[in-house]
């Protein structure tokens, strides 16, 4: 019994010593943001943009990578710190106000507006091989009429691998799509202050 007791005693000792020595897991939380939001609206007009439209693997709260072979990758420890959706809206929310100088809102909280934006993201995804794809369609409607609808398409390398790298392309991207949107605004003659 007691060489039993020894062998217990031992197994006990070498999982306390190997399970005090290996590292804890970490999650990280990451978002994506606009510009800082000291923007100074001098218009009365008001942009509708409607909730960001993802695709289904997008609305994942965990981060992924896309393999070559078009397998999703997620991560086990890195997630959104919001609901992506939210968070992107957020974000094309303070783009478009920078680049068009008028309020964005939401539907509900609008009480006229010069211009309605739909936008439907199909792809937003850093890969295996370093490039970062964020890709889509945009709506712009003004009552109910579609004036102008577009695909969008960016994509950018990253020499960094990690998920705050990739990020940062993907605020660039969206920073370029608002400067698309609000090309298309002006060229439509909508908003004009």
């Amino acid at each position: 019994m007691t060489e039993k007791i020894m062998k217990c005693l031992a197994l006990l000792m070498f999982s306390l010593i190997f399970g005090c020595a290996s590292k804890p897991v970490t999650h990280h939380y990451y978002l994506i943001e606009g510009p800082a939001s000291d923007t100074v609206i001098n218009s009365n007009q008001q942009i509708i943009l409607y909730p960001i439209e993802l695709s289904d693997y997008l609305r994942s709260i965990s981060l992924h990578v896309k393999s070559n072979s078009g397998e999703i990758l997620y991560s086990a420890t890195d997630s959104w710190a919001e609901q992506p959706d939210k968070m992107l809206w957020r974000a094309i929310r303070q783009n478009l106000e920078k680049h068009t100088g008028h309020h964005v809102l939401t539907s509900f909280e609008a009480s006229s507006d010069c211009a309605q934006i739909k936008i439907r993201i199909n792809e937003l995804s850093p890969n295996t091989t370093g490039q970062v794809v964020s890709n889509g369609r945009w709506f712009i409607n003004t009552e109910n009429k579609i004036l102008k609808t577009n695909t969008f398409s960016f994509t950018g390398n990253i020499n960094v691998d990690g998920y705050s790298a990739s990020n940062q392309i993907f605020a660039d991207h969206l920073n370029a799509l608002s400067a698309e949107l609000n090309e298309q605004i002006r060229q439509l003659g909508l908003c004009q202050k």
